[in-house]
């Protein structure tokens, strides 16, 4: 619709309803052809007019024509750049074909002219020396719009996969049984050291079963996990879980912050 608004010269273009059709055309929607149609501007695509040999609506009920020749048969049709583009379209500035790509709008950018620039008497001298307006232009992100577009690149069945630059936690520390005091206090201990390296962590000090700690902290997609259980603990080891990848491996306790530190930094 921008297109053919653009092409006729318009603000806005709609669908015309089965009526306007009719009074048009002299037939019920999807009847209507160009072939014989009277007071009726044609604009068609320029794909239209490599077309040899066409069907067409006869503006007639229930009727159709063949073997349409556009040079022939509607040569007073107007053509103009008009339909959406698709994979595999010829591109017009090279002998290439388009590739479509998916993406996500995160920032805008506006000019503005001269509107504010005049209301504020913000002006400067050109080479003659004359006073005019500045023109300008201002650019926004959207904080919101660039968590959900990291989230739509970054995850998997289980949850969020948080680029390390962004999440809200960097890592998460989860002691596997609450009512073991060891346990309890090597993760704590992890915690506040974390927390005073700048880690910026989180613990999960729930009463909850392992893999309802497990779960959840794949689905808030902190890039590292750092997990307290009672058998590690006994060998001096915590085990590191990488959430974008899903790597697992054990590390010495008294040197978990130096490995959570050398893990984000790869990430």
């Amino acid at each position: 619709e921008t297109k053919l608004a653009r092409a006729i010269g318009c603000a806005a273009v709609a669908l015309a309803g089965p009526d306007e059709v009719a009074r048009a055309t002299g037939a019920p929607v999807g009847f209507a052809g160009p072939v014989g149609l009277k007071g009726v501007t044609i604009i068609a695509d320029h794909g239209v007019k490599t077309i040899g040999d066409g069907v067409t609506g006869a503006n007639k009920n229930d009727t159709h024509l063949l073997h349409v020749s556009p040079a022939r048969d509607f040569p007073q049709a107007r053509y103009a750049d008009i339909r959406q583009a698709k994979e595999g379209d010829r591109c017009p500035r090279c002998k290439g074909s388009l590739k479509l790509a998916r993406g996500i709008e995160v920032g805008h950018i506006f000019k503005l002219g001269a509107k504010y620039s005049e209301a504020m008497g913000a002006t400067f001298l050109d080479k003659e020396g004359k006073e005019r307006p500045m023109i300008m232009g201002c650019f926004g992100i959207g904080v919101t719009r660039t968590a959900a577009a990291a989230i739509e690149q970054n995850h998997d069945e289980a949850g969020v996969k948080w680029p390390a630059a962004i999440a809200p936690f960097k890592v998460i520390v989860l002691p596997l049984n609450m009512e073991d005091a060891a346990v309890v206090a090597a993760a704590e201990k992890l915690y506040a050291d974390m927390l005073a390296a700048g880690l910026e962590p989180v613990i999960d000090d729930r009463d909850a079963r392992p893999g309802a700690k497990f779960a959840d902290a794949d689905l808030m997609g902190a890039p590292v996990q750092v997990v307290a259980g009672k058998k590690s603990l006994a060998n001096g080891e915590v085990e590191l879980k990488i959430r974008k990848t899903g790597e697992k491996r054990s590390v010495a306790l008294d040197k978990a912050v130096e490995s959570v530190q050398s893990a984000l930094a790869a990430l």
